[in-house]
Order: structure tokens, then sequence, then C-alpha cells
């Protein structure tokens, strides 16, 4: 049970377990505010979006900064000058045993419902292993980023802090520090007379926020501030001031993140001046906590504690985990109304990562720190001296641990039955006799249960197929598979002389994309569906604009699904694709230029009897027969042509 304990140690401080706990809560609510199939219900206040505080994730990273940089620089300050190869191992054991366990399980793609797309893989999981991700993608997780901002600040600590001491003039360290902080912003600036044409959120993420160069100014105001606490007159200052402090850092943070949508559009103040300033309010905030301004009674709740003393560990797991929430929560309670889904996936979501945190706090994280306890003789937990003590703490993490436990349990039972029920309704639509025949005869070739899961079709989505035909071959299964707690829409490029079957479930759009077009309302779809169309917009030059209007259809995180005949990758794209085959490549390109995010595909439609290079194209085969009898035999043994299936979200 030794094993298991959080040990209290002396001079923990309460505040600052608060701070961390509220930091990490900020980043999980923004990104669980935005999961893709739990979007949460309106709520406005007047003018006010109710939601705004927990939007702020960058608000949270840069208080992890500051927070970093306090807790580092207080240590190396304290300490004096360690050995450095002690002070590097003894952060690489912090750092890097629960990192590198939650990059490898993601690289591999051993998290559940979560792709990872394969381009370039042993490229990035080599920059992602030396800390690159904050100057190169973070592209197996997002979150990544920051480590490669803080492991960067780790190695450059000794030397940016440790020279502070030697200064007994506070003019002159003080002078030093403000220099250094305000290098980023300068570092902006130049960036920004570099780049004048940055409007939009990517090129900004990628060069005035994910290098270090462009954050280490949060960073740096933590070194400030413990540097401040180091000197006795400075803390005496603050110590005297210790509520105005924190209160006046608080006031700063929250008008930060209120009084405007933080990069609704990104401006100068955005590329320049914003993330100093939240830095600085944070700073105010820290060194208030740090000299007993805050509100202990609230910020060191024993389970703000737990959640501070596990919040590296969420941080590393919480993204990877929304999709399986999402799933879990569709399994455990479909068909819920839009604010009762949103209010089960947070306690699913929340659930999910505070249980996954702790494992790997025991079986990765926790072996360790005892081995940094063994190479500086100390108490193996004593990198957070908020750590919690004692058999009361040992009973509340108990049963917080069980109950997570016991909610995940509850949600996989739960979704492997409902997920067992969709599937049985999926099987009894294929299944159907009220199919036509030749169509079910062609299932061999279709594979219409192996795609359709593989989209990730569900009964309650809004679907939208576009151009299904005369007669509607998917329809035939989309249509009573949805009727029930669905909607099915389809999109075709002429009104068609017979009554599609099923046509009374489900209105009809005309359109050929000549142009810009509206296939359904902005953003009110779930999943955009086309089989073997792709080829003809190619024909007729529309391709583009046929993709734009499925990304304007789609809500976000909704589902692009395509299926095409596929064409070699030795010869180049025909732009017109007069014999039917699309490069696979080439569809890949067309849809992110539309804004969409590859999400992986199938190999349930290849056919790889399929040459190709047949005398009248994809036509040649079945079930179209061009030449008709001509070494029809032949053509029939090779079947119906090879293709691919292509899944794609929208951001």
């Amino acid at each position: 049970m030794r094993y298991l304990a959080f040990p209290a140690q002396p001079g923990q401080q309460p505040a600052l377990d608060g701070l961390r706990a509220f930091t990490i809560l900020l980043v999980m609510a923004r990104h669980g505010l935005r999961a893709e199939g739990a979007p949460p219900p309106e709520v406005r206040i007047g003018g006010w979006d109710g939601w705004g505080p927990f939007l702020k994730d960058w608000a949270g990273v840069d208080l992890f900064f500051v927070l970093s940089g306090f807790l580092i620089a207080g240590s190396l300050l304290r300490g004096g000058r360690p050995g450095i190869a002690t002070y590097l191992a003894g952060r690489a054991l912090r750092i890097m045993p629960a990192y590198y366990a939650v990059l490898l399980i993601v690289a591999f793609g051993l998290v559940p419902f979560y792709p990872v797309p394969a381009e370039n893989w042993g490229f990035r999981l080599a920059y992602h292993l030396l800390f690159l991700q904050d100057y190169l993608p973070a592209d197996f997780n997002v979150v990544f980023w920051s480590l490669g901002v803080e492991e960067k600040f780790y190695l450059l600590a000794p030397f940016l802090v440790l020279p502070l001491l030697a200064y007994r003039r506070a003019g002159r360290a003080l002078l030093v520090l403000g220099g250094l902080i305000v290098m980023a912003p300068a570092l902006r600036a130049l960036t920004a007379l570099i780049f004048p044409w940055v409007a939009d959120y990517p090129w900004f993420f990628i060069l005035f926020r994910s290098p270090f160069h462009a954050s280490m100014d949060a960073l740096l105001v933590g070194v400030l501030a413990a540097w401040a606490l180091h000197r006795p007159d400075l803390a005496e200052v603050a110590r005297r001031h210790a509520r105005a402090l924190f209160w006046a850092g608080a006031a700063g943070f929250a008008a930060l993140i209120l009084a405007v949508e933080l990069l609704a559009r990104i401006t100068l103040y955005d590329k320049l001046a914003q993330s100093s300033l939240i830095a600085l309010a944070c700073g105010a905030m820290v060194l208030g906590a740090a000299v007993g301004g805050a509100p202990v009674q609230f910020l060191g709740a024993a389970w703000l504690r737990v959640t501070a003393r596990l919040s590296y560990r969420l941080y590393l797991v919480h993204l990877v985990l929304i999709p399986m929430a999402v799933h879990l929560l569709d399994g455990m309670l479909p068909g819920l109304a839009e604010g009762q889904r949103f209010a089960a996936f947070l306690l699913v979501y929340m659930a999910l990562s505070l249980m996954v945190a702790l494992v790997l706090h025991y079986l990765v994280e926790k072996p360790g720190l005892v081995l940094k306890a063994r190479l500086t003789r100390r108490s193996a937990v004593l990198e957070y001296p908020e750590q919690i003590s004692g058999g009361r703490s040992m009973r509340f993490l108990s049963r917080l641990l069980f109950g997570a436990f016991a909610m995940v349990l509850f949600a996989a039972v739960g979704a492997g039955a409902a997920r067992s029920a969709e599937d049985a309704a999926l099987r009894a639509a294929i299944a159907s006799p009220e199919r036509t025949a030749s169509y079910a005869v062609r299932d061999q070739w279709r594979h219409p249960y192996e795609v359709l899961t593989f989209f990730g079709l569900r009964q309650d989505m809004t679907v939208v197929e576009i151009w299904p035909g005369r007669r509607g071959w998917w329809t035939e299964i989309l249509v009573p598979y949805l009727k029930d707690k669905g909607r099915y829409m389809a999109v075709q490029n002429r009104n068609p002389k017979k009554q599609m079957r099923g046509a009374q479930f489900f209105p009809m759009v005309v359109s050929d994309f000549s142009g810009d077009v509206d296939i359904a309302p902005a953003a009110s779809v779930d999943m955009v569906l086309t089989f073997r169309n792709l080829h003809n917009w190619m024909k007729r030059g529309t391709e583009e604009a046929a993709f734009r209007a499925f990304y304007k259809a789609l809500k976000p995180g909704g589902v692009l699904g395509i299926v095409d005949h596929r064409a070699a990758t030795t010869r180049p794209q025909d732009p017109k694709a007069k014999d039917g085959y699309v490069r696979e490549d080439y569809a890949i390109m067309l849809a992110e230029k539309a804004g969409f995010k590859f999400a992986g595909k199938s190999e349930a439609n290849a056919n790889p009897k399929d040459t190709r290079d047949h005398p009248e194209g994809v036509w040649t085969l079945p079930p179209s027969y061009r030449l008709e009898d001509k070494d029809r035999a032949k053509y029939e043994a090779i079947g119906e042509s090879d293709r691919f299936t292509l899944k794609f979200v929208k951001p």
C-alpha cells in the first residue's frame, strides 16, 4: 500500500496545487467542449458565450508554463549548484517514462478509435523522441507540442537561473530577467515582419505559438516569480501585498480570457502581446499564491490536490481518449438529447482520463520517480511537495479510482451492448429480403457491412448520400437502417425517372456541383457518403466545388466517406479520369485542399485482379460489361474494380 500512497512533504503549498488542477481542468474542458460527436449545447448569458472561459485552453497552457518555470527555478535557487548530470537525470526520470509510453502507444495505433496517419511515420516518431515537436508538427498528439517547449527550458534552466545567484543587487538581476522575457515578444515581432501575411490559426500556431523561442516568456515569468521569492527583501514585499498580488493577477487573467474571444481573428495583438500579458497575470497569481495570498480553503481541497498530482498524466492522455469516450457514451446511453448527451460525455471523458492517468502513474511513472529518488537521495515523491498523505487521503483516492473504474466498466459494457444492437440492425438492413435481388448479389464486391462500419455509421446520424444513382444501391441499406433514429438525404444530379426505393422517408436535393451549392444547411450533417462518383465530377471539372459543398454541410467532427475506382500510382492522374480510375493520393489531396483531415483507409474493396488497363476503362468490368459478350468470362472472373475506401473528418 505504501507504493500506492501520495505522502506529504514539509512545506507543501496547497494553493499551487489548486492552480495546477485549475490549469489541467481548463485544458481538458476546452478539448472536451470541442469533442467530435459530443458538441455542447449553446449557453448564452446576454450576448456572452457561457462556455467562453472553458474554451481558452491557451491560458491553461500558459499557466502550466509559469508554474513549471516557478517550480524548476525555485528548486535550483534553493539547492544551489547541483551536478548537471544529476539534475538532467532527475528531469529525465520525471518526464520521459510517461511521455515515451504514451507516445509509443499512440504512434503504434494502440488507442482505440484514434487514427494515426502513416505518412512519414518513422521520421515523425524520431523527432518526437527528440522533443522537437514544437518546431515540427506535433501530429501524433497535438498537446505534445508544449513538452517540446518545456524540455528545452529544462536543458537551459541551470544556465539561466544559477547565474542570478551571483547578483547581489536586485536591479541588475531584474534587468537580466526582464531582457530575457522581452526576447520572446521581440522574436515574435521579427517573425511578424518576415511573415506579415499570417492571418489564420494554423500558421499562427506554427510560427507564433508552438516554437520554444516564441513561448519562453511564460516560463521566464515563472523564473522571475521564483527569483523574487528567493530574495528576502522582495519576498517580504510580496508577503505584505500577497492578496492584492494574487487577486490582481486573477483579475487580469479573467479579463484577458473573458473580454474577447481569444484568436477569433489573428491580429498584431495576438502575435505580439497576448501570450506575454497572460503570462504576467499568471505570474502574479503564482507568486501571490506562494506567499499566502490565495484562498487556500478552496484551492487546497482534496479533489484538487489529487487532480494536481495527476495533472501531467492527464495532460498526456486526455486528448487521445476523447474518441473512445464518445464511442463508450454511444454504447452506454444512445439517443440522448443534446444537453444530456454532452453532460454524460463529460462524465465518461473525465472518468476515462482519470483511470488511464492513474494506471500510467503507477505502472510507468512511479518506478522512474523511485529510481530518481535513489539517484538524488530524496523522497520518491519529492517532485511535488503538495502530495496527499495519510489514511484519509488513501481512502479518498481508493474511492476515486473505484468510481472511475466502475463508470468506465459500465460504459464499456453498455457500449458493447449498444454496438451489438446497432451491428444487428445494420446486418438486418443488408440481409433484408426487401432489397433488389440483383443488388444483393453484388455485396461480395461492395462489402456494405465492412465499409459502413469503417466509416463509423450510427443509427442516430444525419447522413447525406451524394448521387446514389437511379435506384440507389446503397439507399436500400441506408434508409431502413436510419429511418427510426436518424435521417437520410439524397443529392442527385438529376430527378430520377422512377421513384427511388424508400423515397417517402427522405428529402432529395438535385445538384450537378457546377458551382457553390448547398447540399444541406451549413454544419447540419453527421456524415456525407459517395460511392464511385469522384471520377464523374473530375470529368465535369466540378470536383473541388463538390468537396467544398461537403465540407460546408458537415458538422465539426463530421465524416466524409468516399469510395471510387483506384488508379495505379505508376501513372500520372488524368485530370478528367476518362477511364474512370482515380489515384488514391489525388483523392486525398482534393479532400485536404477543401479542409478535411485524412482519418484512414480500408482495403475492404480492394481487388488485386483488376489490372486497370481495360479497353473501355472501368466500364469494361461488371456490372457495366461495356464490351457486352466479348471476353465476358474473362472480365467476370476479374470482378468489379479495385477501389479505395477513404475516410475524412472535418476538424
